[in-house]
């Protein structure tokens, strides 16, 4: 089970003209958090996802990045890997944060994959996927959606 606090990181400080200072809910930041958790990442251990091709399908790298970014990934690279007959699906992670390798596979519904320490990562990467020619995109579940007060019916009328 994963929660999700909203705090100060969910929300843009705004001065009104009549100089009270409030809080305004930043909806886009809520709305990606939320679908993130619905969607089983855990928001606590958000990552930086490179995306690699490593199954000789074009396109396939860009198509698993879409849908990562969908459910709330922050993917940050899309390439080529090193090279295009991996027959399985590889999550390379550091040592100690495994957990993010189950997460992405669970995400992606990855039956067949091979957990490998990164290695030399780039600074800017968490997790690398390299996607292999067995691996398929789910399909996608509901989006689930933020109802704003604007959204909701009106309260019935008291007699």
């Amino acid at each position: 089970m994963h929660s999700l606090l909203i705090d100060s990181t969910y929300v843009n400080e705004q001065i009104l003209r009549d100089g009270a200072d409030v809080l305004v809910p930043n909806k886009d930041r809520i709305r990606r958090a939320v679908t993130s958790l619905v969607s089983g990442m855990n928001p606590q251990q958000a990552a930086r996802i490179e995306v690699l091709n490593g199954s000789g399908r074009p396109g396939l790298a860009a198509d698993t990045a879409k849908y990562l970014l969908n459910l709330g990934y922050e993917v940050v690279r899309i390439d080529d890997a090193d090279r295009s007959d991996y027959a399985d699906s590889v999550l390379e992670v550091p040592a100690g944060r495994r957990s993010l390798a189950e997460d992405l596979a669970a995400t992606l519904k990855l039956t067949r994959w091979t957990p490998r320490d990164a290695r030399a990562a780039a600074d800017d990467v968490d997790i690398r996927i390299i996607v292999g020619r067995e691996f398929r995109i789910p399909e996608p579940d509901a989006t689930p959606t933020l109802a704003t007060s604007s959204d909701l019916p009106p309260p019935p009328e008291r007699r």
